[in-house]
């Protein structure tokens, strides 16, 4: 075959292959159509609930209506001929008269100069042919299906499969298997939800619909309901299956989640649905002691301490345990309000002086509890807890026969015995008949309680009590009744007691410390150990204690109840540090003194720190800042003022410093440092040079600081005070008698009493928005969800 045939040939392959496409497509297309219908029907589910015999008799139908459209299409096709292909070949190519056919025909006379003539012709054809192309197929479905009902079925398909997608491959399933079970068959729809443990605070998870894995904490309860499951319906969960319970139509179960990777619902080994599933662990919570628990002024064991959980802290406790003893003694530490629970922390105090391990050597740890009772324990400390020094000798005794009962009858008797001998001492304790009848009560009650160890905790409590009856009188009571006041309301406020009973605490609270400050000021006339001074001082008296309880009180009231919760612990360790110190008259008149001045201080501090505030606004340039520096409108007037301001604070440090030497003290070097610097700064305002008067106004601020911190060890190592535990540290937010300081360093750990005007201003302002908050509520025409999110703010208030 000369080069154009073989052209021709090639090109007559391709144009015949291209017919037969296009033929064969044309003649099938509706068969493709009739899988989408069924695919459509399958994949909502709807053969499944027509009941066997009409779910067989349909996939029948489908199966008869696919065939005839088979049959129909192999009887509409025909493989293309060589003079269609010439035909597709000509269109595609542009050729003219038909030159293909030309080159197929053959002349009527053979010979001579026809069959040279015909040659030429032939010649002259096939070099005019150029380039052959076979072209592409035609469509002509269009022709067949001029609704496009093709291109509708298909698009509803994808819809089909985007909604059911994991779905889909079980339903189809179900399709093409109908059920025989005598009746028809339900729709089956399964819903199915995760509910994850109530403290990790986490919403409710839908799985149905979701097409995205599951993540779920740990303990979840899966659930899972199914209309129109039947009996053999189950819940699978980490590979193992529940079978749900069945009732009317539907099943319904649920199922704890301990791990993935895959949460499926099945029946009858038939998939209903299914989706991947992460399970996230609940780690256990850790616990730390901030610090060493230790003594206060008042024998309590302070116990500071933090926690961490990632969902949050249950539960906080002290386990406390001798070496020689088996046993641990829990001590539940409060859980606070303030702040996230996942990482709380808390001081608490406890007052285990009338334990009877008090002043033995213990290990002490804590231990936090999350939502799942999960534990985790802080490192051990040893530990020797606070125990009471008696001076009284009556009470010496009875303590030490209290130490060494035992529930032993041999123990029992022989501390009965040395009660009986104590109270004929009537001498030591002149002759107070209570302690006489208590102490031979107790004997009595030991002789005869025999294995009860409920009667013999019971003696240790009376013998306690008597013997804090003779050491202190009634200060003893009152402290206790203190004690018990603040741990009631504590617990109150914790577990978010209703107003009634709040409001009643507080009052018990205000009375214990009236009582307290009263039975204290009547020990002081006496020349007892004395923990307060009277008013007028200097020091923190009975009615600073009193506005605490009634800012307490309003804080309440006003719905700041974190603040409430905060004010009461600054209240409480103020209490608890109140130092029990004996002075006599001399030291109580230099204590006096000396936090005259000491306060005096504090208020020319704040003033120095007023007048560099204000040095420093008016040295800025205009429109620096949020709103721009105001400038006076005569600069050199404004500095004058500002210049006589410094001076007339250093005149005032001056006559603190003659007054201070009058005395016979030492000057604090800060007070040199501070009065030159003062002195600097005047100068330089009086010439405008704001820079340099800032600078040297906050030397004068930190002179005074430390001149203030001075005269506070000063006064420490006067009053016996300057070591130890009780020993003023420049860290130690306390002064010497347990009173907060917040007036010379800043970054100090103080706690001050709140300012009266600062405190009032928040009353009003939260007064204010209760009144508007309930003025909306009463608006009937807000919208009612807008109302309800008031009525839920409203009840803090």
């Amino acid at each position: 075959m000369n080069g154009p045939g073989r052209r021709i040939a090639r090109a007559r392959l391709r144009a015949r292959a291209a017919l037969a496409w296009e033929a064969a497509r044309t003649a099938l297309w509706p068969a493709p159509v009739v899988v989408a219908v069924f695919l459509v029907l399958a994949l909502g589910d709807v053969l499944p609930g027509l009941g066997g015999p009409v779910h067989l008799a349909v996939l029948s139908a489908f199966a008869g209506w696919l065939g005839w459209c088979l049959f129909r299409a192999w009887r509409r096709f025909r493989p293309p001929g060589t003079a269609e292909a010439d035909r597709q070949i000509e269109r595609a190519s542009g050729l003219a008269h038909r030159p293909l056919s030309t080159l197929s025909d053959r002349p009527i006379a053979d010979g001579g100069e026809g069959r040279a003539l015909w040659e030429a012709h032939i010649a002259r054809t096939s070099g005019a042919l150029g380039v052959l192309r076979s072209g592409l197929p035609e469509n002509g479905i269009p022709r067949r299906d001029p609704w496009a009902v093709r291109i509708l079925a298909f698009v509803v398909l994808v819809a089909a499969f985007a909604w059911t997608g994991r779905d889909a491959e079980p339903r189809i399933l179900r399709a093409l298997t109908p059920e025989f079970s005598g009746a028809a068959a339900l729709p089956v729809e399964v819903d199915v939800w995760v509910e994850p443990p109530a403290y990790t605070g986490r919403p409710v998870l839908f799985a149905t619909g979701r097409k995205e894995p599951l993540e779920v904490p740990v303990g979840s309860m899966v659930r899972a309901r199914v209309v129109g499951g039947d009996a053999g319906t189950a819940l699978v969960v980490g590979g193992e299956a529940h079978f749900l319970e069945h009732a009317e139509g539907s099943a319904e179960g649920s199922v704890a989640i301990r791990s993935g990777p895959r949460i499926e619902v099945v029946s009858e080994g038939r998939e209903l649905a299914a989706w991947d599933v992460t399970v996230t662990p609940d780690d256990p919570p850790t616990a730390h002691f901030d610090s060493v628990p230790r003594a206060t002024r008042r024998h309590a064991l302070r116990i500071g301490y933090t926690a961490e959980d990632d969902y949050g802290v249950e539960g906080i406790r002290a386990e406390v345990r001798p070496a020689d003893e088996p046993d641990a003694e829990a001590l539940r530490l409060p859980l606070p309000n303030l702040g996230d629970r996942r990482s709380p922390r808390g001081v608490t105090y406890v007052d285990l002086t009338a334990h009877i391990w008090a002043g033995r050597k213990v290990s002490i740890t804590a231990v936090a509890v999350d939502g799942a009772e999960q534990e985790g324990r802080s490192g051990t400390l040893r530990i020797v807890l606070p125990e009471r020094i008696f001076t009284h000798p009556v009470a010496r005794m009875i303590i030490a026969a209290r130490r060494e009962l035992r529930a032993t009858e041999g123990s029992r008797r022989e501390t009965a015995a040395r009660l009986r001998g104590i109270s004929d001492l009537t001498a030591l304790y002149d002759g107070d008949a209570a302690v006489f009848l208590s102490l031979n009560s107790a004997a009595s009650r030991l002789l005869e309680a025999g294995d009860d160890g409920a009667a013999v905790d019971a003696v240790r409590e009376l013998l306690w009590v008597v013997a804090l009856d003779l050491e202190d009188g009634d200060l003893s009571l009152a402290d206790r009744e203190l004690r018990a006041a603040q741990q009631a309301l504590s617990e109150a406020l914790e577990r978010g007691a209703d107003d009634g009973e709040i409001e009643r605490l507080i009052d018990e609270l205000a009375r214990a410390i009236e009582r307290m400050m009263r039975e204290m000021a009547a020990g002081s006339e006496e020349g007892e150990d004395v923990g307060a001074q009277p008013e007028g001082d200097g020091l923190l008296g009975e009615q600073d204690l009193a506005r605490m309880v009634e800012q307490l009180r309003e804080l309440w009231r006003s719905g700041a109840r974190d603040q409430a919760r905060e004010l009461l612990a600054e209240l409480r360790n103020i209490l608890e540090n109140m130092r029990r110190a004996r002075m006599g008259e001399g030291q109580a008149e230099f204590a006096s003194e000396t936090m005259r001045m000491i306060n005096e201080l504090r208020s020319l501090t704040r003033d120095q720190r007023r007048l560099l505030d204000r040095t420093f606004r008016a040295g800025r340039p205009p429109g620096e800042g949020e709103q721009g520096a105001r400038q006076p409108e005569d600069g050199g007037t404004g500095n004058q003022l500002l210049a006589g301001g410094q001076e007339r604070l250093r005149r005032r440090l001056e006559e603190l410093m003659r007054r201070l030497g009058e005395r016979g003290g030492e000057s604090p070097g800060g007070f040199g440092q501070a009065e030159r610097s003062m002195g600097e700064a005047a100068g330089a305002l009086r010439q405008g040079r704001m820079g340099d008067a800032v600078g040297a106004q906050g030397r004068a601020l930190q002179g005074l600081q430390q001149a203030g911190s001075a005269m506070m060890r000063e006064l420490a190592r006067r009053l016996g005070l300057g070591e130890g535990e009780g020993a003023v540290r420049i860290n130690d937010p306390q002064d010497p008698f347990g009173r907060y300081d917040g007036g010379f360093n800043a970054d100090m750990r103080d706690v001050e009493l709140p300012d009266a005007e600062d405190f009032e201003s928040d009353l009003q302002r939260a007064r204010r928005i209760r009144d508007e908050l309930r003025r909306r509520a009463g608006d009937r025409s807000r919208p009612e969800s807008e109302r309800d999110y008031i009525e839920r703010l409203l009840r803090r208030f």
